[in-house]
């Protein structure tokens, strides 16, 4: 049986924009460190100057939010990665993990975690730490 998870990625006013369910490897050591390949470092802008014309950016969280499943199903072209209503809090759909990804202008995206079977914390994978209480919706 594979290690389910959902990611939530949250525009800037707290609400959830797409949600990606994988259904195997969806623990830190692999979803996780899939979601570092694809986010880390990577600033986000509102709009992008023509001086950056090489450089990667994230023009806000909808391109951010598509090119990471455009990553995640580049690395999985068949099966395993699929995308599932947005709603909040999450629908049963026996996942093991849940990861939000959250971010500003000007800085890079932040990524938390949490086991559902083993507690109801929100843990820093990367990025700015931010207070994951940021959103009251993120209480599950």
């Amino acid at each position: 049986m594979g290690t389910r998870c959902l990611t939530y990625v949250f525009d800037e006013e707290c609400n959830p924009i797409v949600c990606v369910y994988r259904q195997f490897d969806g623990y830190p050591e692999g979803h996780g460190e899939d979601l570092k390949s694809i986010l880390l470092g990577i600033p986000i802008v509102n709009g992008i100057p023509a001086e950056s014309r090489n450089r990667l950016l994230f023009n806000g969280m909808s391109e951010l939010a598509a090119l990471l499943v455009y990553g995640l199903k580049d690395q999985y072209p068949r099966g395993n990665i699929y995308l599932v209503p947005p709603t909040w809090p999450p629908e049963d759909q026996g996942q093991d993990y849940i990861w939000v990804v959250t971010g500003e202008v000007g800085e890079s995206a932040t990524v938390y975690y949490t086991c559902v079977y083993d507690d109801d914390e929100w843990h820093h994978w990367f990025g700015p730490r931010v207070d994951p209480s940021w959103c009251n919706k993120l209480y599950i």
